[in-house]
């Protein structure tokens, strides 16, 4: 939520709600009827400012939970996790190797 959306945004428990910039809603009402509260002048709320991360494993509980009951993990391969630039260094030492070996 950018600052200039604060505003116009509710908070809740667990969620926030961005309400138009346009006078469509009574916000006061809808606070009261939803149970939400303003969001401070001045807040916003980003990833990086975000203190609660999910694991990879909770993650994909969530999927089984929410979308796909039979959601497994299939043939990840384990430089999946090391990064985008690992992975084409080792692509790259690979092509190498394999130009190498024609010769």
């Amino acid at each position: 939520i950018t600052e200039t959306d604060a505003p116009h945004s509710v908070e809740f428990d667990k969620y926030f709600v961005i309400l138009p910039s346009m006078p469509l809603w009574d916000f006061s009402r809808y606070m009261e009827v939803f149970n939400g509260r303003r969001c401070r002048s001045g807040f916003s709320y980003s990833s990086d400012k975000n203190t609660e991360w999910l694991t990879v494993e909770q993650i994909r509980e969530l999927i089984r939970e929410h979308v796909d009951p039979q959601f497994e993990v299939k043939d990840v391969p384990p430089t999946v996790h090391e990064g985008r630039r690992t992975l084409e260094i080792k692509a790259m030492r690979e092509n190498l190797k394999t130009a190498q070996a024609s010769k």
